[in-house]
């Protein structure tokens, strides 16, 4: 009995030691594992440093599509701020330098949406104007062919292909022959000795196409 109560007073006077030395609990504290300390798991906790990690790698890197919009939204601002016609804003985007690529460079979409700004309810015609004016309608009639061809671009060169042979049917008149005569320059004779997998004998099947879909009468 007497051993009984001398365990007692033992474990009353470290109790009270306890209380009255903070500094021990916190030692006691500070070797117990992290995850107990605050309740949460560790793993837990690394993950969460690693996604806030993350987010800031996250919010450091550039968006190189915000970019181009930027950049075009900033091209077509200094266009229509210097009042810039079809022409000069063919000019001011150095797409004169371009061929058979033309249509699928980002400037040349740069001017589309520009001529549509200044005519918006038929903005081939004008993109026409300017194209038949750099390239000619020979060069320009093989590009769009050629532009047909390519997925990207088949869309967009077909609308204005259709464009330009309208202008040909309604301002020129021309017949299937002028085809060759005068957007070729070829008599009938060279004409007729050229390979059929020329593309400019593509041309002239999509011209006499176009004709017989919108104006059969002819036919």
């Amino acid at each position: 009995m007497r051993f009984y109560y001398v365990a007692l007073l033992a474990a009353v006077a470290m109790l009270a030691y306890v209380a009255a030395d903070p500094v021990a609990v916190d030692s006691q504290k500070a070797t117990m594992p992290s995850s107990l300390q605050h309740d949460v798991p560790a793993t837990r906790r690394l993950r969460m440093a690693a996604a806030d990690e993350d987010g800031e790698e996250r919010a450091n890197i550039k968006l190189p599509g915000l970019e181009k919009v930027l950049a075009e939204r900033n091209m077509l601002k200094e266009m229509k701020k210097n009042g810039q016609t079809a022409d000069e804003a063919f000019t001011f985007l150095r797409l004169e330098q371009e061929s058979c690529s033309l249509f699928s460079t980002r400037n040349f979409n740069v001017w589309k949406k520009y001529v549509k700004t200044l005519d918006p309810e038929n903005p081939r015609v004008a993109m026409i104007k300017t194209l038949r004016g750099q390239y000619g309608d020979a060069d320009l009639s093989v590009m769009l062919q050629q532009a047909k061809r390519v997925k990207s671009t088949k869309k967009s060169a077909m609308k204005l292909q259709n464009e330009l042979f309208e202008q040909w049917h309604f301002k020129q008149q021309y017949d299937m022959r002028d085809v060759y005569n005068k957007v070729f320059n070829m008599d009938g004779a060279t004409w007729a000795k050229m390979s059929r997998s020329d593309t400019r004998f593509d041309v002239y099947k999509n011209y006499r196409t176009y004709i017989r879909r919108t104006h059969d009468e002819l036919f």
